[in-house]
C-alpha cells in the first residue's frame, strides 16, 4: 500500500497506516463545519477562500470531495485506520449533511418505463443541482458511471413530455391508427418443431413421412399460437382504445392512464427519437429535441 491508496489524513510508515497530523487537521475542520450545520458547498467555499491545500491533484475543493470525507466511517477507527473523528461527531456531522443535501431525485409516473437505447438501462429524473425547477432525465449508467460507459444524452423533462404528448395526441385524434391485428411471431414454437424433427428422424426412415408429420405439427402449432395471440391482442387493443377514448375530451393527458397502456419508452439519443411501445405491441415513433 502506498500514499496514494490511503485516505486524506493518513500516511504509510514501515508498512503501517499512521495519522498524518497536518492532513488530519483538515479532516477535523471539515467535520467541525458539518457539525455546525454548514452544507458541503459552504464548506468547500470556506476551504477554497482560505487556500487550504487539496488532494489527488484537485485544483479546488468541491462538494463531492467534502461529502466523501464526511461519509467515510473509517475516520472513526472502525477499520484498519486509526481514529481521527469521534463516533458521536461523525453521526452529528452526517445527520446535518443529510438534512442540508438537496434531494435531487424526484417521483414521476414514467419511472420504470423509460429505457436507454445505448445500454438498455433505465432513465431516472433528477432536479438540476443549480436550478431545482428544472428536471432532467439521466440514463442510470451514464449518471453513475459516466459517458465512458454510455454515450446517451441528458433529456430535459419538458422535451420528453412534449414528445410523448405529441405521440399520444396523434393517436387520440385518430384512433384508427391503433393496430387491430397482431404481428405473428413464429419463434415461440420453432424450438418445439426442431425437437420433434430430431425425434422423428430417430424413429422414421422415410423422409416423406417425416416432412408430412412436420407440416401437420407446424400448422397445428401456428393455428393455436395465432388464435391465442389474436384473442389476447384484441383484449389489449380494446383496453388501449378505451383509455385513449376517455382521454380524448380532456384538456391535458392523464399520465397515470397512459402508464396503464404503456409497455416501455426507448430513448434513441443518436437519432434523436423516442419509441413508445404500447401493451398491444404497437410502436409509436416521435422525434425529440436533445
Amino acid at each position: 500500500m502506498d500514499e496514494h491508496h490511503v485516505y486524506v489524513g493518513y500516511a504509510i510508515k514501515n508498512g503501517k497506516i499512521i495519522i498524518k497530523k497536518d492532513e488530519a487537521e483538515i479532516v477535523k475542520r471539515i467535520f467541525k463545519y458539518a457539525k455546525e450545520g454548514k452544507s458541503a458547498n459552504h464548506i468547500a467555499r470556506i476551504l477554497n477562500n482560505d487556500k487550504v491545500r487539496t488532494f489527488y491533484n484537485a485544483k479546488a475543493w468541491y462538494h463531492p470531495r467534502i461529502l466523501q470525507i464526511i461519509r467515510n466511517q473509517d475516520y472513526t477507527g472502525i477499520g484498519i485506520y486509526p481514529k481521527i473523528i469521534q463516533s458521536a461527531d461523525f453521526q452529528k456531522a452526517n445527520t446535518n449533511i443529510i438534512n442540508k443535501t438537496p434531494k435531487l431525485k424526484i417521483e414521476h409516473p414514467f419511472i420504470g418505463f423509460i429505457k436507454c437505447d445505448s445500454c438498455h438501462c433505465l432513465y431516472h429524473p433528477y432536479k438540476n443541482r443549480y436550478n431545482h425547477s428544472k428536471i432532467e432525465w439521466y440514463c442510470n449508467t451514464r449518471k453513475n458511471k459516466g459517458k465512458r460507459y454510455c454515450n446517451s444524452c441528458v433529456i430535459l423533462n419538458d422535451e420528453l413530455e412534449n414528445s410523448i404528448n405529441n405521440a399520444f395526441k396523434k393517436l387520440i385524434d385518430n384512433p384508427r391508427k391503433i393496430e387491430i391485428h397482431p404481428k405473428i411471431i413464429h419463434h415461440q414454437h420453432s424450438a418445439e418443431i426442431r425437437h420433434l424433427q430430431h425425434s422423428l428422424e430417430d424413429g422414421i426412415t422415410n423422409k416423406k413421412d417425416i416432412n408430412y408429420l412436420l407440416n401437420i405439427a407446424q400448422m397445428k402449432a401456428q393455428f393455436e399460437y395465432d388464435d391465442s395471440l389474436i384473442e389476447n391482442h384484441m383484449l389489449l387493443y380494446q383496453k388501449v382504445y378505451k383509455s385513449l377514448s376517455m382521454m380524448r375530451n380532456r384538456d391535458m393527458l392523464d399520465y397515470k392512464m397512459i402508464t396503464e397502456i404503456l409497455k416501455e419508452i426507448i430513448i434513441d439519443s443518436t437519432n434523436k427519437k423516442v419509441y413508445i411501445e404500447l401493451i398491444n405491441n404497437q410502436i409509436i415513433e416521435e422525434s425529440i429535441n436533445i
